[in-house]
C-alpha cells in the first residue's frame, strides 16, 4: 500500500521531503559534530549521542541485567527512556559554537 502511493507521488513529482535531507537534520549536522563513538558502558550523564536518527543529551543512566536504561532529552525538549544492551555503540557528538 505505502509503496503504491509513493510511486503515484513521484509520478504527480511530489517530493513530500521523501527523497530530500530535513532541514532538521541539516541543521544537526551544522550544529554538532561527531568527536568519538562510545560503548553503553562508557556513556556518562550529559553526553551527546546519535540514536535513532536525532542527537540527544543523556539524562540518567540506568543498569539492567542485560544493559542499560537511558532517559534523554532531544533538542526540542522531548524527554524519553530508552533501553540499550552492553553491546550498543554510540556516536558521541561535541556542539559547535
Amino acid at each position: 500500500m505505502m509503496s503504491t502511493m509513493v510511486k503515484k507521488m513521484q509520478a504527480m513529482k511530489w517530493d513530500w521531503g521523501l527523497n530530500k535531507m530535513s532541514d532538521t537534520m541539516i541543521r544537526m549536522e551544522e550544529d554538532f559534530t561527531n568527536v568519538d563513538v562510545l560503548n553503553a558502558d562508557q556513556l556518562e550523564v550529559g553526553d551527546l549521542i546519535g540514536i535513532g536518527g536525532e542527537i540527544v543529551k543523556v539524562l540518567a543512566i540506568a543498569p539492567l541485567h542485560y544493559g542499560f536504561n537511558l532517559a534523554i532529552e532531544n533538542n526540542f525538549g522531548e524527554r524519553d527512556f530508552v533501553d540499550v544492551s552492553e553491546d550498543d555503540t554510540f556516536k558521541l557528538y561535541i556542539e559547535n559554537f
